[in-house]
């Protein structure tokens, strides 16, 4: 993009920007409030009028700046095929989420390259272009990603189509740990075969550690032992049901371990009487490390999962807290609540770093006694750590990827070199 001809539209708006070299990087806001992100279709249709608003003046300034007639009727309004009646295009390229397929037409409609980023695991992408105007037309899925899947393409019956046009995907992964997805999405949907795709993550979190949990919580996790800390946070677009935060809590006492727990404030009422009552009585600072657990309302995730006392971690499985675990070292104790963290508690059980809750299926809803959940996380404590015949097979894995995460994201590795050819292209 311009500097010079955008700076003016980006302080107007308040547009988020960074630079990469020669490279100026535009965050369009999208205007979305918190509550507005449970709804699929809303999102997505506000994020599309966004790109189009950005699009139409980003095009207006260009004109003005180019000493276009300022008499002359605003024709953006009404945009033709060929881009705005070729004018030059202040904008060089757009990189869209991977389902915002009405983005994507009116990128192609405005005459704007455009790339895809694909922020979850690359087994999602294969099930989108394996899905026609009818639905599903291989059958080995489970049923509830078809649900998800169906849901998401309900709106958008071109999707396959619109993703074709782009100029390469942008995936949040690494090669290594994609490499028979890859191979097989140009055999699930031929029209990939030539499309350009990117590894350049795990793309991971620069969490800040000053949040105002993290002295005290750090002085804690100081003093436990190594290994032995379980670590909870369940996310925040779905949360688990009133019982269920109260069986989380009875399992969490019944193992006996020191336990971090991120939840919010408005739902601490629902924990066991013995958790409150510890929590009320809360009131010398200095004797926080002798407490057996802590309730923190927020969290740096980066500074729990990276801290030696930490032993596993308790997620949704979500792709970015999956990744971030991964690049941790620490292995997984799953609770899928929506989307595709089914499957990625699926694709981490495979490269056994990851165990679900028993019963679990894809939802916050399902009630779980705490006997099922202190089995679950006592099965991936037993692997966890070392023994007398050496480190656990769990921790061995979960070590395996961080070494092979640390690997890609140096200079030379396959995501840093990935990226840095990408950057080129732009």
């Amino acid at each position: 993009m311009s500097k010079a001809k955008l700076g003016p539209l980006l302080r107007q708006n308040n547009h988020f920007q960074t630079t990469y070299g020669d490279i100026l990087f535009v965050s369009i806001d999208d205007g979305l409030t918190t509550k507005e992100l449970n709804g699929n279709g809303i999102v997505n249709q506000r994020l599309d009028v966004s790109t189009e608003q950005f699009l139409k003046s980003a095009f207006q300034k260009n004109r003005q700046l180019d000493g276009s007639s300022s008499s002359r009727p605003n024709k953006t309004s009404s945009v033709p095929s060929n881009g705005i009646e070729k004018l030059t295009k202040p904008v060089d390229v757009l990189i869209l989420n991977i389902l915002l397929g009405g983005s994507a037409v009116i990128c192609h409609r405005y005459g704007v390259p455009y790339y895809l980023f694909n922020p979850f695991s690359s087994t999602l992408k294969l099930k989108l272009l394996q899905f026609d105007q009818q639905g599903l037309n291989a059958g080995d899925f489970k049923s509830n990603s078809v649900i998800y899947l169906n849901r998401v393409l309900e709106d958008d019956k071109q999707f396959v189509s619109k993703m074709s046009f782009a100029e390469g995907i942008i995936i949040n992964s690494m090669r290594e740990l994609e490499m028979p997805t890859l191979y097989r999405i140009p055999l699930g949907a031929p029209r990939m075969a030539t499309m350009r795709m990117v590894c350049v993550g795990p793309l991971l979190p620069t969490e800040d550690l000053d949040s105002p949990s993290s002295p005290d919580l750090l002085n804690w996790l100081n003093a436990q032992d190594t290994n032995q800390v379980t670590f909870v946070s369940l996310g925040s677009t779905s949360e688990l049901k009133a019982e269920n935060i109260f069986e989380m809590g009875k399992a969490l006492l019944q193992l006996e371990k020191p336990f971090v727990w991120s939840l919010s404030l408005r739902h601490q009422q629902y924990l066991p009487d013995e958790v409150k009552k510890v929590m009320a009585g809360r009131k010398d600072t200095a004797k926080e490390t002798t407490r057996k657990f802590m309730i923190v309302t927020s969290v740096s995730k980066k500074l729990v999962l990276d801290h030696t006392a930490t032993a596993l971690f308790v997620s949704n499985c979500d792709w970015t807290s999956a990744m971030q675990c991964l690049a941790a070292g620490k292995p997984l104790v799953a609770w899928p609540m929506s989307s595709s963290q089914e499957e990625n508690a699926r694709f981490l059980t495979g490269l056994g770093t990851c165990r679900a809750i028993d019963g679990i299926e894809n939802s916050a809803a399902v009630k779980v006694t705490a006997e099922v959940i202190a089995r679950s996380i006592a099965t991936v404590l037993d692997m966890t750590g070392t023994s007398f015949s050496g480190i656990r097979p769990m921790a061995q894995a979960a070590w395996l990827w961080k070494a092979k995460i640390d690997q890609t994201l140096r200079p030379g590795g396959t995501s840093h070199r990935e990226f840095t050819r990408l950057m080129s292209r732009l």
